[in-house]
């Protein structure tokens, strides 16, 4: 039975190789090294835009994680040694200088997208991810609907989320949130911002 907790950070290596799996990164980066360095900087992002974070488990394996932002909460943050795990993770400074510009770039392209809106939301599912051997056996659909449930109790009308052309984007659509912008950067690379009332 999948059970959902408050994240602890020491979850944060099983998510972190989470997310390389879930997202192919040694492709994308070339290796594996490269990727897992990665997606340590992006965990961390994100754990730095969010006011709540939870994760999934099914008999004391990682399911799943969620992190959310809603407006008037206080950020998370980040204990002093994994601080310094993050900004010691590798020698070679301008390969992860280079990986948080990736990310920073990012950054500015929803907020781009969102300035297209000219509305204000009260809350922000900043990454909702589910681990490859458990998806599409509604696991997702459980810690969205989770969401859902912390978003109303905190007492918010409306939410939104960014996602992009390579996560599975049509599973916002199939849980009527609605498409309110989009912005492609490559040939084979859009990103989305997607809004639902509560």
């Amino acid at each position: 039975m999948m059970q959902i907790r408050e994240f602890h950070w020491s979850d944060t290596p099983k998510i972190v190789n989470m997310i390389y799996q879930v997202w192919h990164m040694n492709q994308m980066f070339g290796n594996e090294e490269n990727g897992m360095i990665f997606a340590q900087e992006y965990f961390y992002d994100v754990l730095k835009n969010s006011t709540h974070v939870f994760v999934s488990f099914h008999e004391q394996e990682l399911t799943g994680f969620l992190a959310l932002n809603i407006q008037g909460h206080d950020y998370l943050t980040i204990p002093q040694p994994y601080q310094d795990m993050l900004y010691n993770q590798h020698h070679d400074f301008y390969k992860i200088d280079d990986y948080r510009q990736k990310i920073k770039e990012y950054h500015q392209d929803c907020s781009a997208l969102f300035q297209q809106v000219h509305q204000k939301y009260d809350a922000e599912i900043v990454l909702f991810i589910v681990n490859e051997k458990y998806q599409h056996q509604g696991i997702g659909t459980k810690m969205y609907t989770f969401s859902e449930d912390i978003f109303k109790e905190k007492g918010c009308q409306n939410y939104m989320l960014y996602t992009d052309s390579m996560c599975s984007f049509s599973f916002y659509d199939a849980h009527q949130m609605k498409l309110l912008a989009s912005c492609q950067k490559e040939k084979d690379f859009t990103i989305y911002l997607y809004v639902k009332g509560l």
